[in-house]
């Protein structure tokens, strides 16, 4: 009798105490405003790159309804807190069925929760085959509630189980996550449904399967398997989404099928390949797309034979304005974008072979012309090692728009081992200095000699110039092959202003980082060089400056706003870092 009059007061004055807080005299409304906050992780849309395995994160949640007396009622009483649970332990999972009060459930539910939930809290590996036929019937018995399923599912006997090929009514169901599905042909759909009402679909590890619904309100796809070249299922599959506005597409290999028509996808607003080969961009050549939209490919697998034939396909790249192409010193990872202000391709990834990249470069975009518009390109950033001005100029003279180069103009060291015959001409050739005068030729080109106000032949429009080489002892002789950089600039800035169009800025950086210190050191000092160079350039363009050897004359890649497009992450979200 003390003991419990004894608690009552103790409770008692816990609450008078508690009622003198300040966070008690905060409006439920503003309490329910930090829950929602402060649980958001629960509700987070989750990673797919993140352990299927994973438990939703209910920790905080659960720690709010035991502050107080009253912001437990405030947390019970709000459904939407409670919405997003796991199978980990039934009884919470009927707790949060309960508090949600009838708004969609967002359940996910891995092998562990299934073999947990249908042997009453015991593992019993010996009797899984009853393990489909139970989870069919719990997910059954909310099947009024579901809004996101997010599943691995068991199979039985090399099947799917039969709960995801009967027919069952999900009517508020939107997502649907898939995990490790490896189901033999022919394709079924997903709850005998012909016509499914799922918004968003995510298959994970299907091999080359697909269910063969009508998903006539899909608007996020994601598949990752393997897919085979002369396989046209996920032509298909395409051809059933009309309304498909996100598509991501993982482990994609070369799309050689050929379909019977082409996949119509007017509304789409963003596409990524992640791990991909190069030539799986091929799959557009039998889509119908009339709208921009941004297109990525990364970490993708690059072979030196992948073309880029299939951007005169892809209105990402119509009325493109940008070019920034970059390989890596090793000549192994590449980075390729092509973008106007709304829309863009943007290709990232590794050769397959070691050392490749240049290869790749030589092959295909130097003939960028023939496979791209580049009719209305007005800034380029080249940062490729060992390429000849002359094939540069040849492959630009399409860009007659162009107002801002920034190039990296080198050649190989003496000692180096060259890969090809361009690398061995560039040698052969002279150092960087030579690449230079090449190119400001170009630029010194008038388009009529006859007219008595003759305009440059070669980007009439080109206001802004940078330039990087890599001149050291192992490139270059000194001074003689300072002087012949330093003259042609001279000429080409002169000749510009000469014919009305003066550059207005002008970058030079003839010792790029990729040229360490102590080698520039040991042949001449670069305060030397720099003094030749602000001889007579400051006078012939509006702003001039030059770059020493710690400075990064192309900086890193500034990526627009229209790769982040609203919306892509509404149902799953990726860790990789665009």
């Amino acid at each position: 009798m003390v003991q419990t009059w004894s608690k009552t007061l103790c409770s008692e004055i816990f609450r008078v105490v508690n009622s003198r807080s300040p966070t008690e005299r905060l409006p439920n409304e503003v309490l329910v405003h930090i829950f929602l906050f402060a649980t958001e992780d629960t509700r987070q849309a989750r990673s797919l790159d993140s352990d299927p395995e994973d438990r939703v994160p209910v920790d905080t949640l659960i720690s709010l309804t035991h502050v107080c007396q009253r912001w437990r009622q405030v947390a019970i009483g709000f459904p939407l807190l409670w919405t997003h649970t796991d199978l980990h332990d039934r009884a919470q999972f009927a707790t949060f069925e309960q508090r949600s009060r009838g708004l969609p459930l967002s359940l996910r539910i891995n092998r562990d929760d299934i073999f947990r939930t249908t042997r009453d809290g015991r593992l019993e590996d010996d009797k899984r085959v009853d393990d489909g036929s139970a989870m069919g019937k719990l997910i059954a018995s909310v099947a009024n509630r579901l809004g996101t399923l997010d599943i691995i599912p068991m199979l039985e006997d090399g099947r799917s189980p039969r709960w995801l090929r009967e027919k069952m009514c999900l009517p508020r169901l939107e997502a649907l996550l898939l995990h490790f599905i490896q189901e033999p042909r022919p394709h079924w759909p997903f709850f005998g449904e012909e016509t499914s009402n799922l918004k968003a679909l995510a298959m994970n590890g299907s091999g080359d399967w697909v269910p063969n619904n009508q998903f006539v309100h899909l608007t996020h796809l994601s598949i990752s398997w393997d897919y085979e070249d002369d396989d046209t299922t996920l032509y298909q599959l395409l051809s059933r989404t009309p309304n498909l506005e996100f598509l991501e597409l993982d482990n994609i290999g070369t799309c050689g099928g050929t379909p019977e028509r082409p996949a119509s996808l007017q509304k789409l607003r963003s596409v990524t390949f992640l791990a991909s080969n190069g030539h799986a961009v091929d799959l557009f050549k039998f889509c119908s797309t009339t709208n921009p939209f941004p297109l990525r490919m990364t970490t993708t697998h690059i072979l030196v034979s992948d073309a880029l034939d299939t951007l005169n396909c892809l209105p990402s790249v119509h009325q493109a304005t940008d070019l920034d192409i970059r390989i890596g010193a090793e000549l192994q990872k590449v980075h390729f974008v092509l973008q106007s202000a709304v829309a863009g391709f943007w290709l990232q990834g590794r050769t397959v072979e070691p050392g490749a990249a240049h290869d790749w470069f030589l092959l295909h975009v130097l003939h960028l012309h023939t496979h791209a518009p580049l009719s209305d390109v007005t800034s380029v950033t080249l940062d490729v090692p060992f390429v000849e001005a002359s094939s540069l100029v040849d492959v630009l003279r399409h860009a007659p728009r162009l107002e801002t180069l920034k190039l990296r103009l080198s050649t190989p060291a003496r000692g180096r081992v060259v890969r090809n015959d361009v690398q061995r001409d560039l040698r052969a050739a002279g150092g960087p200095a030579t690449q230079v005068a090449h190119l400001c030729a170009a630029l010194c080109e008038r388009a009529a000699e006859s007219s008595p106000d003759p305009t440059p032949a070669l980007w009439p429009e080109l206001r802004a110039l940078a330039l990087c080489s890599n001149m050291c002892h192992k490139t270059a002789e000194f001074p003689a092959d300072v002087d012949r950089y330093a003259g042609a600039l001279e000429d080409a800035a002169g000749a510009r202003r000469a014919m009305g169009r003066p550059l207005r800025d002008l970058v030079v950086q003839p010792m790029g980082a990729s040229v360490g210190p102590d080698v520039v050191s040991r042949c001449f000092d670069p305060q030397a060089v720099g003094r030749r160079f602000e001889e007579r350039l400051p006078e012939l363009v509006e702003r001039f400056e030059w770059l020493g050897l710690e400075d990064d004359i192309f900086g890193e890649f500034e990526e627009r706003k229209f790769w982040t497009v609203d919306g892509e992450d509404r149902y799953w979200t990726r860790d990789d870092d665009w």
